[in-house]
């Protein structure tokens, strides 16, 4: 998994057990967000035997742009997502999503993958700890809502936290 923060390059391997929902068909599969401040690109190989996920992947590599843009925030705690963002690689979605903790309410903008899209779909069916999301995906430029938010980083650490915890837990 790499995530870009800053412009400098995380990468991180996790080997879990994955719900068929996240992991539907065996074989590799590459999930990606761009919110344009950070983005997280995860290479994902779904089997379904004993110990098949032993081998390493390797890190996929920095994607580069394609022809679809979208609206952003321009950085965790923008109030204003009218920023345009090129979307990379496999990102062939615009999204809007919002997370509702308790009474805190975020929203998120940006470029993303059909299977982001599938797995956040997938994860709104589930009510985790007083949390709920919503999320919109379209195929079009700027597609996504523009509007005015108020967004706190920690919450996109809790939604890709939340995506993570349900594919383990089923």
């Amino acid at each position: 998994m790499g995530r870009l923060v800053s412009g400098t390059t995380v990468q991180q391997i996790i080997k879990a057990c994955a719900s068929s929902s996240l992991c539907p068909a065996a074989g590799s599969q590459t999930f990606s967000v761009n919110l344009g401040f950070t983005s997280t690109v995860i290479s994902a190989l779904c089997c379904s035997t004993n110990n098949c996920n032993s081998d390493t992947q390797s890190f996929p590599a920095v994607p580069s742009n394609n022809s679809l843009q979208c609206f952003s925030c321009d950085s965790a705690l923008a109030t204003n997502c009218t920023t345009r963002i090129n979307c990379r690689g496999v990102e062939d979605r615009c999204f809007q999503t919002n997370v509702t903790v308790g009474s805190n309410s975020t929203s998120f903008f940006g470029c993303a993958s059909e299977s982001w899209c599938v797995a956040l779909a997938k994860l709104e069916r589930h009510n985790i700890a007083n949390v709920t999301i919503e999320t919109d995906c379209c195929k079009t430029n700027l597609c996504n809502s523009v509007t005015t938010v108020t967004a706190s980083s920690g919450m996109i650490h809790l939604l890709l936290g939340l995506l993570v915890f349900l594919s383990i837990k089923t």
